[in-house]
């Protein structure tokens, strides 16, 4: 299990569930018998080891993701980080508007595209990614604290011009490493 289930306070909405398996599941199924077990709704990911350790070296969300995560069994992942660019800048593309749509958006959308870009930065720069250093790279850079956006308590104005900037500064960094020829 992994996800806003374990975090501090009981401010979730579901239970995220990996499942790493050797054969296929009926993930359909899984679900609903788990949402009937615990009445709450339930998101599984099915997923083959070789897969998981693929994601994990190329994926920040992926390491975002398994940084806080309980296993009935052990679970050791060493990996070193395999830099697709080309699959980075998509992921950054869902962070592009944020700006564009503040008013549209929760406390808790805002968060969650703000920690994308925030996880693919420290990714590529080859940093730790996991909740604490993606918030502490927020309060530093963004000069937001995690709270107050999710609380949606955050001003478009200031907010705006100090995020366009990590924005592009993590843009760019993605854009010359594929006109440099990486992946």
């Amino acid at each position: 299990m992994t996800g806003s289930f374990l975090e501090k306070g009981f401010n979730f909405n579901d239970i995220d569930i990996i499942i790493i398996y050797n054969k296929k599941l009926n993930e359909l199924h899984l679900s609903k018998k788990i949402e009937s077990m615990f009445g709450i709704k339930t998101h599984i990911l099915l997923i083959d080891n070789k897969s998981l350790l693929e994601g994990f070296s190329s994926d920040p969300i992926y390491q975002l993701m398994l940084s806080k995560c309980v296993s009935s069994k052990r679970l050791i992942i060493k990996s070193t980080n395999r830099f697709d660019f080309k699959k980075l800048d998509l992921h950054l593309l869902k962070s592009k508007n944020l700006s564009d749509n503040f008013e549209l958006l929760s406390g808790k959308e805002k968060y969650d595209l703000i920690r994308n870009v925030v996880a693919i930065s420290l990714f590529i720069k080859n940093q730790k990614v996991n909740k604490e250093s993606v918030d502490r790279e927020i309060k530093i850079e963004l000069r937001l604290d995690t709270k107050e956006i999710i609380e949606n308590k955050i001003e478009k104005k200031s907010f705006s011009k100090e995020y366009e900037k990590y924005y592009s500064k993590t843009l760019n960094k993605i854009m010359n490493e594929i006109k440099n020829g990486s992946k």
